[in-house]
């Protein structure tokens, strides 16, 4: 981030992915619990947490 953007700027700019929930009792992001089987788009870190470190979804492929 420039020292010339806002924060509202850079979260315009920050890349998201679709992740999908495959546990049981859901997942809570971003104070909100989601479902089993819901699709959520997520930013690239928390995808990676997501998905590799708490194993609690799945990355969505394509669009």
């Amino acid at each position: 981030m420039s020292t010339t953007e806002t924060p509202a700027e850079a979260g315009k700019q920050a890349k998201t992915v679709l992740v999908k929930i495959t546990r049981k009792e859901g997942h809570r992001h971003a104070g909100q619990l989601h479902a089993l089987d819901a699709v959520i788009p997520v930013s690239v870190r928390d995808a990676e947490i997501i998905v590799d470190r708490l194993k609690v979804g799945e990355r969505v492929k394509g669009n």
